[in-house]
């Protein structure tokens, strides 16, 4: 501290000699005589710093101003309490080390796990999987570079719903194998186009279908050209052929499907007395030998026709067939002639000459005259 004299009155006192003081050991507002005002009144420069309060944080620092203070200010820390605000409990703390919460330290209960753990469970749910994990820290890394929860691959299938039954054979998602056959219709090597001919089919005629038993049974069928299909042997269809279809009617055969009959229906002409009629093909008919079954009527038929079942009776134009053109006691097709036969009642010619020839008896043929 520095020595300052003040003269008390009088002549004479000390000079600036005889001290050590300075402006700045000399409160600002004070005047003193010290070693820097050459025996002259010099005026103090020291700041006044009155009472300097100050409460400092973890970590913080003050720099104490050159300058004077009176004695009653303050430098501080804050309370631990308010240094150190959070939530975390025990539990949230990882096990073997600790924490300052709320002013209080804490030792940490929270397992560190392992870079790779096991699954509790898998749940398939909102489109995702979900993972169970056992409660802890994960900080450490697995295999993969990340810490990891292991899942066996049987159960993710099982929380999938992973079904060999319904899955093709070839391929184990998961490790599930599936059990569907696959089968090519155009057979093993792709290139038989009866490669799924079948021995089975029928009609269903409740359901008016045609079905066909699958070859291979339950099983996923397939073609390179994406346009798989089960054929049947169209032998198994029949032979039958237009000509022996009637017209207006299809029919299906090895020939082809929905195929249009051609045989023409011969019409019927008519009706006499409830017995319906047809006629004769272009009105053809005439008497002729069958061989040993004798005479008989030839009336012909449409070729290649089909006659209609309700059909009774052919018909054929015969307008000579009349009694006077027949015999007496003649049937002809069921006309009874009556022409009278004169060779049984007497000789109409006897002794008659005609261009010299002598006729007797019965003449048949016609005269001249």
């Amino acid at each position: 501290m520095a020595d300052i004299f003040v003269a008390a009155g009088g002549s004479g006192g000390a000079s600036s000699d005889e001290t050590t003081a300075r402006a700045a050991d000399v409160l600002s507002g004070k005047t003193y005589l010290g070693a820097d005002t050459s025996d002259d009144v010099g005026a103090g420069a020291m700041p006044d710093n009155g009472a300097m309060q100050k409460t400092l944080r973890a970590g913080e620092s003050v720099t104490v101003p050159r300058g004077y203070h009176n004695g009653s200010g303050t430098v501080a820390a804050a309370s631990l309490a308010e240094q150190t605000p959070g939530n975390a409990a025990p539990g949230d703390i990882v096990a073997g080390t600790s924490a300052w919460v709320r002013g209080a330290k804490m030792d940490g209960t929270l397992i560190e796990r392992e870079g790779e753990q096991p699954t509790t469970g898998v749940t398939i749910s909102d489109g995702l999987a979900h993972v169970g994990m056992l409660p802890g820290a994960y900080r450490k890394n697995g295999r993969y570079g990340t810490p990891e929860v292991k899942a066996p691959v049987d159960v993710v299938a099982r929380a999938a719903g992973l079904d060999g039954a319904k899955m093709l054979q070839g391929h184990s998602p998961l490790g599930v194998p599936g059990q569907i056959p696959v089968f090519n219709t155009m057979g093993p090597h792709g290139i038989d186009p009866r490669g799924s001919l079948t021995t089975e089919y029928g009609i269903d005629l409740n359901a008016r279908t045609l079905w066909m038993h699958a070859p291979a049974h339950n099983a996923y069928y397939m073609r390179e050209d994406g346009h798989p299909h089960i054929c049947m042997d169209s032998e198994a269809l029949g032979d039958a052929v237009a000509q022996q279809v009637l017209q207006g009617c299809t029919f299906t055969s090895k020939n082809g499907m929905k195929i249009p009959g051609a045989i023409y229906r011969w019409p019927i002409s008519g009706d006499i007395g409830g017995q319906r009629v047809m006629d004769a093909h272009e009105n053809t008919v005439f008497a002729g030998d069958y061989g040993a079954r004798g005479r008989g009527v030839f009336m012909r038929m449409p070729g290649g026709s089909q006659i209609d079942p309700t059909c009774m009776w052919a018909w054929a134009p015969a307008p000579t067939v009349l009694p006077q053109n027949i015999k007496a006691g003649v049937n002809v097709l069921g006309v009874w002639g009556s022409m009278v036969d004169y060779a049984a009642t007497c000789v109409p010619f006897d002794g008659a000459h005609f261009d010299g020839v002598h006729l007797s008896g019965w003449a048949e043929g016609s005269i001249n005259t």
